[in-house]
């Protein structure tokens, strides 16, 4: 593999995410922009949220540190 490839890769997969959002938006796509989260289902989301956070620095910064 080569720089070629590899900008080629990142060309294609930005292009179809625009094409996608903008079949979304146009409503020719049949897929929901947003999910219709229950109360408690969105209280869940936003504390999984804050977990994967404090492990994600958690954990770079112990192995910097050891």
């Amino acid at each position: 593999m080569d720089w070629k490839t590899i900008l080629f890769f990142i060309i294609g997969a930005t292009l179809l995410t625009l094409l996608s959002g903008w079949l979304m938006t146009a409503n020719l796509l049949p897929i929901k922009t947003q999910i219709a989260y229950s109360e408690a289902e969105l209280g869940f989301v936003k504390i999984w949220i804050q977990i994967a956070i404090v492990i994600g620095l958690l954990l770079p910064v112990i192995a910097f540190l050891v």
